[in-house]
């Protein structure tokens, strides 16, 4: 088997429970914000999907859920031996980075955890290697992806866990809507958006990757192969829609504008950040039994086209 990674786990939660948001009326910055977001998006109404209104305390607490329930499906042990500990890393990511001062009733050790790394999750599972928190916005998980390669390619480590955290901070989504729309209209000549709604949501994922020869010692489930990640430049304005409609490309003006003139299906659900990549990914692993060859694109603001060939459920 020529491939040097092979995913053996994959699981993803998020808010399930619609609400519309509204500013805070002695807000008079988060009120700004709307304002501003409304006079050059279009857009009005804000149905948030939150961690705190589907069950969960806060957003550690799906964090720790959904690792949890990923080393379960994995066929991993909740603590992990001496032994393997220290060929098992994480690489976790966010959207935004420090954003604990947004809530004020975050103690000190849960401002640590969501500013700095979820360190407690390593502890509850006994994972001692390598391990890093990366902020890469929408992109985050191709470059978390291309980071485990390059580790388990130079035998650092066995299993790498991939994932992170998207949440719905008002500040930070009214802010990230119009600095997408901007982003989007300067690259694409983007019409004023038609659609007066935005749906987001809070969503926590995480994949298991690890060499083939340690997923068949110890005889996992093999769910897909990675053949190939790409970044490259993109070259003209054919590739960065072409192929789209199989796609996660993150940007929640794409996703609602194209689909009405070229037919591209939108049909994304809720804008989850930097989870849209993993949402696609959980998906394709969820959705179709069959096997398959399947590619996720995407493209960040830096000017780069991504993507990730996958062997969905391989014979080998």
């Amino acid at each position: 088997m020529d491939t040097s990674l092979v995913i053996t786990g994959c699981h993803l939660i998020k808010g399930n429970n619609k609400k519309l948001y509204y500013p805070h009326l002695d807000n008079f910055y988060e009120q700004y914000l709307y304002e501003i977001g409304e006079k050059k998006t279009g857009i009005s109404h804000y149905f948030t999907h939150r961690f705190k209104d589907s069950g969960f305390k806060n957003h550690l607490e799906a964090v720790e859920v959904c690792f949890d329930q990923l080393i379960k499906n994995s066929g991993l042990h909740r603590k992990i031996n001496k032994k393997r500990s220290s060929r098992v890393g994480v690489i976790y990511f966010d959207q935004y980075g420090p954003v604990s001062f947004f809530n004020q009733d975050a103690q000190i050790k849960e401002m640590y955890y969501s500013d700095v790394f979820p360190s407690f999750i390593l502890n509850s599972h006994n994972i001692s290697g390598y391990s890093i928190r990366l902020r890469a916005e929408r992109s985050a998980f191709f470059q978390a992806v291309e980071t485990a390669q390059s580790l388990i390619e130079d035998d650092v480590l066995d299993m790498i866990i991939i994932g992170g955290v998207h949440q719905c901070i008002p500040y930070l989504f009214l802010t990230d809507v119009v600095d997408d729309y901007q982003w989007m209209k300067d690259n694409r000549s983007l019409t004023k958006n038609k659609h007066h709604e935005l749906s987001l949501a809070d969503a926590t994922g995480f994949v298991l990757l690890e060499s083939p020869e340690n997923a068949q010692e110890r005889s996992a489930d093999i769910l897909a192969t990675v053949e190939s990640l790409k970044c490259q430049l993109r070259e003209s304005q054919k590739e960065i829609t072409e192929g789209y409609d199989n796609s996660a490309f993150c940007y929640p003006f794409f996703r609602q504008s194209v689909s009405e003139d070229s037919g591209i299906k939108s049909d994304f659900g809720p804008d989850m950040g930097c989870i849209n990549l993993m949402n696609r990914l959980h998906s394709l692993l969820q959705d179709k039994p069959q096997q398959l060859s399947d590619v996720i694109s995407s493209t960040d603001r830096d000017g780069y086209a991504w993507s990730l060939q996958l062997n969905i459920n391989p014979s080998i």
